[in-house]
């Protein structure tokens, strides 16, 4: 077994290997969306009269998937020209490659005619498909380098797919460059193919490849004394047309590699020795041993996950809002396991869900990656496996609840991944789980509801609540702290009597804990620590009633939404730090 056999068949057994594990450990990732937590039923929403029928519409319709969007990829034209034209150049290039060159031996020589990887249009069919790739890779790391939403998502992994997949189409280019001016290439051919021995001929042979061929003698064979060059020339020629044209075209039509050849004759010494050669084709051979045991590992792994998830979902998952996920066209079962695994799989993390969330604006302010789509799928997968440490876990548990199933990401899913579907069943099981004790509270409000005020004060006197965070230091406070901010205030109770949330209280006493009134009282006493977790001030609806009432002109809304802002920002730096855990989560779950 020689190199290339044996170093393949230990990378598809690698691959194949690491797509097993990828698999098992996202059925453990979905684990997370049990079967007792799933959406209500609701509904299915209506379809077209043209939609309804029986199993022939239904090929039809993964006929159409198939073609339109695994192959042409038509679904990412809608969504932008740019983004379609990079896949479209990465993923046809790269078949074209791996069916005319990697292949050749399965694919084209049983498929195309006189096949020959020297010979035209297939050398320059090569070199074309080799460009589509570097263009598509030059595209995406303008568009990663470039636009916004995309720059926030971007990982190093990203990067490495991009790195890994210029590295062996360039290695190839290079490669064949080497071949172009190698003497050492010549010399095997011409021991392997060419039957005559006459100097005269070998001679000419060789002016023929320099000067037509781009091959670079270094060591050339010494010209007959009886003959002229132009003599030695035609014959050449001769031998070539009878010996080698067959099989070889023109080097100039491998356009990409012929004119790297040139910048490449002054080391034709070192790349075109036999030494020089057989480094570079080890070199390209690695490369793509590496690329295959990659694959399962890294973002490219969608090449084949994502084609599978558009026929398992041949149209769109849109359902009316809260609708079944397989109500409008998606097939019975979608909400499955194995569905569910090859969905999460699916995700080439393109950061177009990220682009268009509704909520992506929560991200620039909080900072939590885990609020954006893309990042928190990634989340997903390393909940179920287990993988989150408690910083981690609740970033994915605040973008979770951040979300507000709005449902645009599952619209622009290029992979028509049905995300929504993913974000309201992990939602419920982190309700359930916390509903047990065991789960991370990722959202203040639901980590400040769970006490009275005193309970809080009592709780964190001595703990890390009441320490001031980074972001307290960076950004003062302007409005509580300030002495100034209260004098005006008489206690004539006027914010409270016009507060809506205090109306719609049956007991404001117990619900509320303190009223918008005496929340300003005690502030003015210095109390400020000892009201950030009063329920008036997690309840409040913002509608601005009690300041614009207040006949001192106090800013009571200002207030009561900046005390919300100084408990978030500490609950959140103690979570993401590790700080609170023994506080927060211990006696939260002793409650």
């Amino acid at each position: 077994m020689d190199f290339l056999t044996g170093g393949l068949l230990i990378s598809l057994a690698a691959c194949l290997a690491g797509f097993a594990w990828r698999i098992r450990r996202s059925r453990g990732g979905v684990r997370i969306s049990s079967e007792a937590h799933e959406p209500p039923h609701r509904a299915p929403c209506p379809k077209k009269a043209g939609e309804r029928g029986g199993a022939g519409l239904g090929v039809l319709r993964y006929l159409k998937a198939f073609l339109l969007d695994v192959l042409f990829q038509a679904h990412l034209v809608r969504a932008s020209v740019s983004r379609w034209t990079m896949h479209f150049l990465l993923a046809a290039g790269f078949v074209g490659l791996l069916l005319m060159h990697a292949m050749d031996g399965v694919f084209s020589r049983a498929v195309l005619p006189m096949y020959e990887p020297t010979l035209d249009p297939y050398q320059w069919l090569r070199n074309l498909f080799g460009l589509m790739v570097l263009a598509g890779v030059a595209l995406a790391v303008y568009r990663r380098l470039t636009v916004t939403g995309l720059k926030r998502t971007t990982r190093g992994d990203d990067w490495f797919a991009l790195a890994i997949i210029a590295a062996i189409v360039l290695s190839g280019f290079v490669l064949e460059s080497a071949k172009i001016i190698s003497q050492s290439e010549f010399d095997r051919m011409v021991a392997d193919y060419f039957v005559s021995d006459d100097p005269a001929e070998i001679a000419g042979l060789q002016m023929v490849w320099a000067n037509e061929y781009g091959v670079v003698f270094t060591n050339p064979a010494p010209e007959p004394l009886d003959m002229t060059p132009d003599e030695l020339l035609a014959l050449g020629r001769e031998v070539n047309d009878f010996a080698c044209t067959s099989c070889h075209s023109d080097t100039a039509s491998a356009f990409a590699s012929y004119p790297l050849s040139r910048a490449l004759k002054p080391a034709a010494p070192v790349l075109g020795s036999a030494g020089g050669v057989s480094t570079l084709w080890y070199v390209h051979v690695l490369l793509c041993f590496l690329g295959i045991v990659y694959l399962p590992f890294g973002k490219m792994a969608h090449v084949f996950l994502t084609p599978l998830n558009l026929l398992v979902h041949p149209t769109r998952p849109r359902p009316e809002r809260g609708a079944q996920p397989d109500a409008c066209g998606g097939a019975p079962g979608t909400a499955t396991t194995l569905r569910r695994t090859i969905g999460m799989e699916a995700c080439m993390h393109c950061g177009m869900c990220s682009e268009h969330c509704s909520v992506a604006a929560s991200y620039a302010v909080l900072g939590t990656a885990e609020i954006l789509p893309s990042e928190k799928l990634r989340g997903l997968r390393h909940k179920g496996a287990g993988e989150l440490d408690p910083a981690e876990a609740f970033a994915f548990a605040e973008g979770s609840f951040v979300c507000t199933e709005c449902h645009r990401c599952t619209d622009v899913c290029p992979a028509r991944i049905d995300l929504q579907e993913l974000w309201i069943s992990s939602k419920r099981t982190l309700m359930a789980e916390e509903a047990g004790g065991a789960g991370v509270r990722g959202e203040p409000h639901r980590q400040m509801t769970r006490f009275t005020a005193g309970q809080w004060a009592e709780r964190f006197s001595q703990g890390l609540l009441h320490k001031p965070s980074q972001e307290e230091t960076e950004r003062p406070v302007v409005l509580a702290d300030r002495p100034q901010t209260f004098w005006a205030c008489v206690q004539c109770t006027t914010c409270t009597n016009v507060c809506p949330v205090v109306a719609a209280a049956t007991d404001p006493v117990q619900e509320l804990d303190l009223t918008p009134q005496q929340i300003m009282n005690m502030l003015r006493m210095g109390l400020r620590d000892h009201v950030l977790g009063a329920r008036m001030v997690w309840s409040c609806v913002t509608c601005y009633k009690c300041q614009e009432h207040c006949p001192q002109g106090v800013r009571v809304a200002d207030v009561l939404f900046e005390l919300r802002n100084i408990a978030s920002a500490r609950l959140r730096h103690a979570a993401l730090h590790n700080d609170a855990d023994r506080d927060t989560h211990h006696q939260g779950g002793a409650a």
